[in-house]
């Protein structure tokens, strides 16, 4: 196995006040799971989420901040409007759909219900969809509903990041496969927890101080 890579059974659980003191508490955008919650109803589960839903020592807490804020699926299209959030700007950007429709509001308590969940698991990691407008970590929508992509991150995702969260895409997730079989899962997709975990702290937490921003309690 690469050494880089850390077999599950070297990794400690990082214990909040309500989580497992045996599972390792990760959030994960649900429509990653397969839930069809995306605008478009759409499934896009992946291979890493897969083999990570497999590995005993992880509890996976799914979340979609829009259904979570209070809207339907299907629903319309949804970009951000103006400045990308920021750590320090995320609560005062606003967001539309492709009618018109201001839809800040339930971004804005989607984003909180995330922040929420969180802090009950004791989560210091989050895996989301990129481009999302809740969920993107490197890239969203220009908010001209155009399909033209900027540099920036999703409205939870600034939230999150802003209590210091660790972010990283799903896209990213997939890029961190590793070829061999972790001895300690036996997981056929290889240890993608021991990657994920192993991750470049400098990518993971790209947008994020030291301390954080605000406080998580």
């Amino acid at each position: 196995m690469n050494q880089s890579i850390l077999p599950c059974a070297q990794i400690q659980p990082s214990v909040g006040a309500s989580s497992s003191a045996q599972l390792i508490p990760i959030l994960v955008s649900a429509c990653l799971t397969g839930e069809p919650c995306r605008y478009d109803c759409k499934p896009c589960d992946t291979p890493a989420i897969r083999a990570l839903s497999r590995c005993s020592r992880v509890r996976l807490i799914p979340f979609c901040p829009e259904m979570d804020g209070g809207l339907d699926a299907p629903r319309h299209p949804c970009e951000i409007q103006g400045s990308a959030p920021t750590l320090d700007t995320w609560r005062s950007v606003q967001v539309a759909n492709c009618v018109g429709q201001d839809v800040t509001a339930p971004f804005q308590q989607g984003a909180q219900k995330a922040l929420d969940l969180a802090k009950r698991y004791g989560v210091r990691l989050a895996i989301c969809k990129e481009k999302s407008p809740t969920c993107a970590s490197t890239v969203i929508y220009d908010g001209t509903f155009s399909g033209r992509l900027i540099p920036g991150m999703g409205l939870t995702v600034a939230g999150l990041r802003s209590v210091g969260v660790g972010v990283i895409s799903d896209q990213q997730l997939d890029a961190l496969l590793p070829e061999d079989v972790c001895p300690a899962c036996a997981n056929p997709e290889g240890c993608v927890l021991g990657a994920l975990l192993s991750y470049d702290d400098a990518h993971l937490q790209v947008y994020t101080d030291t301390q954080p921003h605000e406080s998580a309690e």
